[in-house]
């Protein structure tokens, strides 16, 4: 037999026999058990011992257990690494259920506080552990205390700076062919896609979304069906009013003409707005009510271009619709702002004032010819001389019922247009009230 086993050599096998554990993929509570041990045997904790527990712990996504070997090897004295912040967040940000808000936020304290320099995967693995969080934009704020390899930061607006050209994360375990090959977005292009979701999920700051929805037309870079369904669901999730943006990410869905998904549709029907004034009331759940549910959900899935949706989920939203006021109201509101807008809807109102223009002076003609006939000249209030004369000097002509009809419709989009026209320059026209201010 050999020499017995000094003290550095026993540390060493242990070390050795966690790593073996934490690479080969052991179940966790036999890596911690070895890592439990070692001041049973009289060893100290090392970097090398607390790294290959916080290896284990991102391998099986174990966020509670990597908040104990942290724990623990603040109580050793142990120095932690960037390197092993980096695991840390890792296994927090792969964790399902993600952990809670507050673990994050503390996990971030601990890591400013140390000094380190994180790796750049930390801000995608923070951004999507508040996004689930439901913490919306507080995310960003927590991060500016955290220093970051490379000088990698998110301004204010939400621009992503100097991160990595290629995404570590998804080619770090590729050979070279294979990362040639690989179509995997960089870390950048990752990192703005997290906060477009969060611009998303907070409405307290209405001017955030529009701007990010600006910056990636105008970079030609459409957000892709599977990042606008993410960003439509997490608008129903925490309390930062997430659902003042559903109809901004619609219209940029009809814009840029995205196929929406059963799943995106559901997460834009169920993201309303929780209306105090609405709380305890519901719709009766009568057929009538039903149906007329389904229509308007229907006619809804149709402006988006969505089809085929499941019987059951149909179902699931009329109820949804029939039995909450709220909902109800967030689905009408959809309908009315989506529908396609003319010059014919802004001409009924300027018709009736025309006409109610022309009987008050009829009226007043009958008693004063004189005061009757300047009143009636006189514009009237949104609505253009030019169309009053135009309807009274030039009645419609005894036509046949279908010209008469086209002539009509025609005349009356004649009457929005000029009516509009009127009101954009009537601010400038020399001798109104605005020009003379």
């Amino acid at each position: 037999m050999g020499a017995p086993l000094n003290e550095a050599s026993r540390s060493r096998m242990h070390h050795a026999a966690m790593l073996a554990c934490a690479v080969g993929r052991a179940p966790l509570p036999q890596t911690l058990a070895l890592f439990a041990l070692i001041p049973e045997r009289g060893h100290r904790y090392t970097e090398h011992s607390i790294g290959f527990a916080l290896h284990a712990c991102m391998v099986h996504r174990a966020w509670r257990e990597t908040s104990h070997v942290l724990r623990v090897a603040h109580e050793s004295d142990v120095r932690i690494g960037a390197a092993e912040y980096g695991k840390a967040f890792k296994a927090f940000g792969t964790a399902r259920p993600a952990p809670p808000w507050s673990a994050t936020i503390a996990l971030l304290d601990e890591a400013a506080r140390s000094g380190a320099t994180l790796p750049q995967s930390v801000m995608l693995d923070t951004l999507r552990l508040g996004l689930s969080a439901g913490a919306g934009w507080d995310v960003v704020r927590h991060l500016e205390h955290v220093q970051v390899a490379g000088g990698a930061r998110i301004t204010a607006d939400g621009h992503a700076v100097a991160f990595e050209a290629s995404n570590g994360e998804a080619t770090s375990s590729m050979s070279p062919r294979s990362r040639r090959r690989s179509d995997s977005p960089s870390l950048q292009t990752l990192v703005q896609g997290e906060l477009f979701c969060l611009a998303a999920q907070d409405g307290t700051e209405r001017d955030r979304l529009p701007l990010l929805i600006w910056r990636l037309r105008k970079a030609q870079q459409a957000p892709t069906p599977r990042l606008l369904t993410r960003a439509l669901i997490a608008c129903g999730q925490g309390s930062h009013d997430g659902w003042r943006n559903v109809f901004a990410l619609l219209e940029l869905a009809r814009l840029e003409r995205i196929r929406l998904s059963e799943q995106a549709f559901v997460a834009a029907v169920e993201a309303y707005e929780p209306l105090p004034q609405h709380a305890g009331s519901t719709h009766g759940s009568d057929s009538g009510e039903m149906g007329k549910t389904s229509t308007q959900l229907r006619e809804l899935a149709a402006l988006l271009n969505v089809s085929n949706i499941a019987p059951d989920v149909e179902e699931r939203l009329e109820i949804l619709c029939s039995t909450s006021a709220a909902a109800g109201a967030h689905v009408q509101q959809l309908l009315s702002a989506l529908r396609p807008r003319s010059a014919i809807h802004d001409v009924p109102l300027a018709v009736r004032k025309s006409v109610a223009g022309k009987h008050r002076g009829r009226v007043a003609g009958n008693t004063q010819r004189g005061e009757g006939a300047a009143a009636y000249r006189a514009p009237q209030e949104s609505v253009p001389s030019a169309t009053v004369s135009l309807t009274a000097a030039n009645p419609t002509p005894n036509l046949s019922s279908n010209r008469q009809a086209r002539v009509s419709k025609e005349l009356c989009e004649l009457i929005g247009l000029m009516a509009k026209r009127e009101q954009v320059g009537g601010s400038k026209r020399p001798g109104s009230p605005h020009a003379a201010r």
